[in-house]
């Protein structure tokens, strides 16, 4: 499910499993990125577990994963793929 207001960047693949979920709203997916050390733009797939919610206002970035059955915190951003399922990923403050 994805519900309204989000920003999608399909360069690469956006996969969702079954029942997950881009809740809320101003969410973005971005598929590309720009490589500063190679000076050119890459692409990776972004991945949406099985059952697993991403929340209002998240940036998942070029390459990530989040696993099966978890829930991204709204105002996250995901810069890494996630690897513990069943988790509540909470936005980092700095």
């Amino acid at each position: 499910m994805i519900t309204d207001a989000h920003e999608i960047d399909c360069s690469d693949r956006v996969q969702l499993g079954d029942f997950a979920a881009v809740a809320g709203f101003r969410s973005q997916i971005l598929t590309h990125s720009l490589n500063l050390v190679k000076d050119r733009f890459e692409t990776s797939p972004v991945e949406v577990g099985d059952r697993s919610a991403v929340m209002s206002g998240c940036i998942l970035l070029s390459g990530t994963r989040v696993p099966r059955r978890c829930i991204v915190s709204a105002g996250s951003v995901i810069n890494t793929k996630l690897t513990n399922e069943l988790m509540f990923y909470p936005r980092q403050s700095g």
